[in-house]
């Protein structure tokens, strides 16, 4: 890639013509010059990215809404997402969109972080038929299975996770006390979750930056007890506006 030409202005901000730039043979020049040529070709590249995070360590619950960005005259996107975390421990949440429109974005949540736009409904599905099982060697079991929501007007997903063989009993109020967590997602990053075992949850999506829909890619719970870690991976269907969970598994963990 060619630099300026002799006659343009000199890209270091001195407003001479890059010919007669005092500074052209000095090391902070060409440092100066070495650095705003790298950032014009990552730009050119797709390289570069908008990245935002929220996080508490003392459970304090708190979000930040972000309304666009755009590089130069690349609009990276346009709709609003907003960013929280609870106040039940430890949380965070983070999104990464490249300036490439035809790159996916990333998004990570842990804890109850919660990434959410206006433009993410999609219905949720289990491939293959009406629930997904898996159980563990060490005696966990789990079962994924898709649900209708009326509050939201599409299915989300339900995970029903914990010990194999162990009672349920039930509370004064009549629900029961089942001994399994409950992940609920929309596809896109909207997860809670309900627990009486010592267990972290993290989760990935993705943001499309043409369709402006954030849908799940997969998210992991991994419970410290059993030294084991619960997988869960989804299909994105934007055709049907549908999201598949493809597959539920439990994986080792140190």
């Amino acid at each position: 890639m060619s630099g300026p030409r002799r006659n343009e202005l000199c890209p270091c901000g001195s407003g001479k013509k890059f010919k007669k730039c005092g500074y052209l043979n000095s090391r902070e020049h060409q440092a100066r010059l070495d650095e705003d040529f790298e950032f014009y070709r990552k730009f050119v590249s797709s390289e570069l990215s908008f990245r935002a995070e929220i996080s508490s360590e003392e459970a304090e619950p708190s979000s930040m809404v972000i309304s666009g960005a755009t590089f130069g005259d690349r609009e990276v996107f346009s709709d609003p997402i907003e960013l929280s975390v609870g106040g039940s421990g430890p949380a965070k949440a983070s999104i990464e969109i490249p300036v490439g429109k035809k790159k996916i974005g990333k998004i990570a949540t842990a804890g109850d972080g919660v990434v959410s736009n206006q433009t993410e409904l999609y219905d949720v599905f289990v491939k293959g038929g009406k629930k997904l099982k898996a159980k563990s060697a060490k005696g966990l079991f789990a079962s994924a299975s898709a649900v209708f929501q009326r509050s939201l007007n599409v299915s989300v997903c339900h995970i029903y996770f914990g010990e194999a063989g162990k009672k349920e009993t039930i509370l004064a109020n009549g629900e029961k006390d089942r001994p399994h967590i409950v992940l609920k997602s929309t596809g896109s990053g909207l997860f809670s979750r309900v627990s009486g075992y010592d267990c972290e949850v993290e989760a990935n999506s993705d943001y499309d930056t043409s369709k402006k829909v954030i849908s799940a890619s997969k998210f992991w719970v991994s419970v410290k007890d059993w030294k084991e870690t619960l997988l869960v991976k989804f299909e994105v269907d934007h055709e049907h506006r549908r999201i598949l969970i493809s597959e539920v598994s439990f994986v080792s963990t140190k």
